[in-house]
């Protein structure tokens, strides 16, 4: 848009430039005033297009800021379809055999857990499987939600452990708090 603004602006300012030199010229005036002349009303009107692009530019950067601030304050979920779209690149690079040591943990889970009548309870094959879960949203909390967060956990830390492990833990940095809602579905079978 600024761009066409600022391309007009410049066939304008040559429009006006010799409007000026061919009337100044038609009504009797003299090249060696006609000429400063546009160059000055055409150099003004030049650098109003330009403040007023400027002006444009600001204010579209502003009204931008306040569609960010509006909806941090608003706690509105921002698109994560960018992110959906790399989770199911990678969800199909991973390694099953990473989720080996979840099935020997359900395997112990459930062993335990069991009647008396069942002897054994095996886990025959666990994998993360072809369809991806989908992240619905993930937005920053505001600094509040995280000061009341670690207002908590300084209080839990002064109760379970020493001054100096909670002073240590309390300058580990800052802290920015993001909530993420995420659902899975399984893709139909036929």
């Amino acid at each position: 848009m600024f761009k066409s603004l600022e391309k007009r602006g410049g066939f304008l300012c040559a429009a006006i430039f010799w409007a000026i030199l061919i009337i100044g010229k038609l009504a009797g005036g003299a090249l060696k005033w006609l000429i400063p002349l546009s160059a000055c009303v055409a150099s003004g009107v030049w650098l109003w297009i330009q403040d007023v692009i400027r002006k444009g530019r600001k204010h579209e950067w502003s009204a931008e800021q306040l569609r960010g601030q509006t909806a941090t304050a608003n706690l509105l979920p921002e698109s994560v379809e960018w992110l959906n779209s790399f989770l199911e690149v990678v969800w199909g690079l991973m390694d099953p055999e990473m989720f080996a040591g979840v099935a020997d943990t359900i395997e112990d889970v459930m062993q335990a857990s069991v009647p008396g009548i069942i002897e054994n309870v095996r886990v025959a094959e666990i994998d993360q499987g072809s369809n991806p879960f989908r992240i619905l949203s993930l937005r920053s909390l505001p600094e509040s939600h995280a000061t009341d967060l670690a207002e908590g956990m300084r209080e839990h830390n002064l109760k379970t452990k020493s001054v100096e492990e909670t002073t240590a833990e309390e300058e580990g940095g800052d802290t920015y708090t993001l909530e993420c809602s995420f659902a899975y579905h399984a893709k139909p079978t036929v």
